[in-house]
């Protein structure tokens, strides 16, 4: 078997943690939520590493689904205990600084449209939907001038 990229490690660990205190508190379902984010972890890292632009297509877009999972387990728990709360932002920081490198190195030298949505704010800092000020729109400091 292949080593696990420590990150996968340390976020299926962190999601294995909170599910483990979830059977513990018998919460049942909350504990299948963890073991089915674990488990999009476990098959994320078997997968074979990006070799390709459309390898690492594929791979930011599984990491941006166990993005989802891990943020829909949050919204589930919201009245989290103060360990669970810290498994699950560990989780979400190991998960962010694997996209953070498959990323750097995908985006290199390619066109600003053939970049997912995600990474053009990395690049460029903008927000992919900030839209320029108009005239006379509030909050602007400018008027429209009367016609």
């Amino acid at each position: 078997m292949d080593p696990i990229d420590p990150d996968l490690a340390l976020a299926f660990t962190s999601a294995a943690a909170v599910g483990s205190s979830m059977i513990r508190a018998f919460r049942i379902d909350d504990a299948k939520a963890c073991t089915r984010l674990c488990r999009r972890i476990l098959l994320f890292a078997a997968a074979p590493p990006p070799s390709d632009l459309a390898g690492i297509v594929r791979a930011l877009t599984g990491l941006d689904n166990i993005f989802a999972a891990l943020g829909l387990l949050t919204r589930r728990l919201a009245p989290l205990g103060t360990t669970d709360a810290i498994h699950l932002r560990n989780a979400a920081a190991a998960l962010t600084s694997l996209r953070d490198v498959l990323g750097s190195g995908s985006t290199a030298g390619l066109h600003p449209a053939c970049i997912p949505a995600g990474h053009r704010r990395h690049l460029t800092g903008t927000r992919p939907s900030a839209a320029p000020a108009r005239p006379g729109r509030p909050g602007t400091g400018r008027t429209a001038r009367p016609s």
